[in-house]
């Protein structure tokens, strides 16, 4: 009995250890394209993993691609940061201080980089004149002057008045001003590279809160058009990289808060644009709610107003009007425009009938159907309007130098919101002046004007048209819970809250 007992446990464990070397060889055979990462992550262990793009850099200065550019928030902290509402927390910075041009900025004491040493001002310093010379950091950090540092205080000299351009003091501050791809931070994890993994794990030295992630591994992916199926299958548990809502039926998305402003450009030089009224009249003929409803899948907020509406220190309880064409004819009448042509257009005091054109970008299909939709609207008021469509380059070309009417355009603002190039002749519009306006929009940025009395001037000017501020998402495996809303500016703002089930 016994000896029947004993063949019997030795041909269980045969089985056994045929059962594994079958198992394996599978797991084996169908991960030839995939990363040692990959398979860890599949064989069921708890593991949160991020995309990242192995040919390229994870230094935030040297990145190419998006996917690295944003797991680059967390390794490396800034002075500030944004939260969802675009409001500012200090995370290397203790105590800002703005007042006109001048900012002094107080760092927290006692701070160190993953490796122990300390975090400097000559840290900072070293870090600014690289992001000042990068082409992602400078643009928000061109209205400095002058950036010094003095004892334990950095001193900055703004070029003009910036209320919220602590705002714009999110760049990451690496060892040494390092430009190596394992460039030492101060962030909530530390870049660990061996030669079969490449992860994350969490900085003990961090000032940030912690969350029960302790490691991310990283897995290389050649195109994001892989990015859906690996997330799916939960290879991938959390990625960021434009995609559309409906892009993956297995997995959540979360609505990610950007400054990316969707406007219509105006010619002020045009002889009907030249007045403020039909400004006025055109921006009330824009159906704003239609755009988002119908051409962005309401990713986004529609706004009359200049500013972003999420950004909590610029909401106001002034009431500008999406769309309204009874409105629009009441403002033209005020000048005398009220008779139409026998096509229903209006006619001014010549005789001649308002007509406009508007420039159309002929590559974005969304930009067309806003088009589409505005010469239908323009002309039941009594507007004409001709549709230019043109190649992106030619498009371009005439924006830049100021041939059209109007046009359709998405510029991505600097995290303060800056709008000064959208209120005056630049690249961005064609808007000329008084001088009034961008004065009034300068003690606005002193303080010595409110958000709702700027708001109103601007109302009354329409430098330009707002449409909306548009959003974007990032896509989550069913397995990951825990993750909020963030903006653009660090889409792992919120991590501490992020659990794998």
């Amino acid at each position: 009995m016994k000896a029947l007992s004993k063949l019997f446990c030795i041909l269980l464990m045969l089985c056994v250890i045929t059962s594994c070397s079958d198992k394996e060889k599978i797991n084996a055979s169908s991960a030839t394209a995939e990363t040692e990462s990959e398979i860890t992550v599949s064989s069921g262990n708890k593991i949160f993993s991020l995309p990242y793009f192995k040919d390229d850099s994870l230094n935030p200065y040297s990145a190419k691609q998006s996917l690295n550019f944003h797991i680059n928030t967390l390794i490396y902290d800034s002075l500030t940061a944004l939260d969802e509402n675009f409001n500012v927390e200090n995370i290397i910075a203790d105590k800002i201080e703005i007042d006109g041009v001048n900012v002094s900025i107080k760092i927290k004491s006692n701070l160190k980089f993953s490796d122990g040493s300390d975090l400097t001002l000559e840290d900072i310093r070293s870090s600014y004149n690289t992001a000042k010379n990068n082409s992602f950091y400078s643009q928000r950090l061109k209205n400095i002057n002058k950036f010094t540092v003095n004892k334990d205080v950095i001193e900055i000299t703004l070029n003009n008045p910036d209320r919220f351009f602590s705002k714009n003091l999110n760049f990451p501050i690496i060892k040494g001003g390092s430009c190596d791809d394992n460039a030492v931070g101060s962030g909530r994890f530390v870049l660990n590279v061996s030669e079969n993994k490449t992860y994350l794990s969490q900085n003990e030295n961090s000032i940030r809160e912690k969350g029960s992630i302790k490691e991310i591994n990283l897995v290389s992916v050649q195109k994001y058009s892989q990015l859906s199926d690996k997330i799916k299958i939960g290879n991938v548990n959390f990625a960021y990289y434009n995609s559309n809502k409906d892009s993956a039926a297995s997995s959540n998305t979360v609505e990610i808060h950007t400054n990316n402003l969707l406007y219509m450009g105006v010619n002020s030089n045009n002889k009907f644009l030249s007045n403020e009224n039909i400004r006025k009249a055109v921006s009330l003929a824009v159906d704003r709610k239609f755009v988002m409803d119908n051409i962005y899948a309401n990713l986004g907020n529609a706004t009359a107003k200049p500013f972003n509406p999420l950004a909590k220190d610029l909401k106001t309880s002034l009431k500008i009007d999406l769309f309204d064409t009874k409105k629009s004819e009441e403002v033209l009448s005020t000048i005398g425009i009220s008779v139409k042509n026998e096509e229903g257009i209006f006619l001014d005091f010549e005789g001649n009938t308002v007509s406009l054109k508007i420039l159309i970008n002929s590559d974005n299909q969304k930009h067309i159907k806003i088009a589409d939709m505005l010469k239908n609207d323009f002309e039941k008021l009594g507007i004409g309007l001709e549709v230019v469509m043109q190649p992106s380059a030619e498009y371009k070309n005439n924006i830049n130098n100021h041939n059209y009417d109007l046009f359709i355009a998405e510029v991505k603002l600097t995290p303060n919101n800056d709008i000064s190039e959208l209120i005056s002749y630049s690249k961005l519009n064609s808007f000329v002046d008084d001088g009034t306006l961008m004065q009034g929009y300068n003690s606005f940025m002193l303080s010595e004007l409110e958000c709702e009395e700027f708001e109103t001037y601007f109302d009354m000017k329409t430098p330009f048209v707002p449409i909306a501020y548009l959003n974007k998402t990032a896509e989550c495996s069913r397995s990951v819970s825990g993750v909020k809303v963030s903006t653009e500016y660090d889409v792992f703002y919120n991590f501490s809250n992020f659990k794998i089930n």
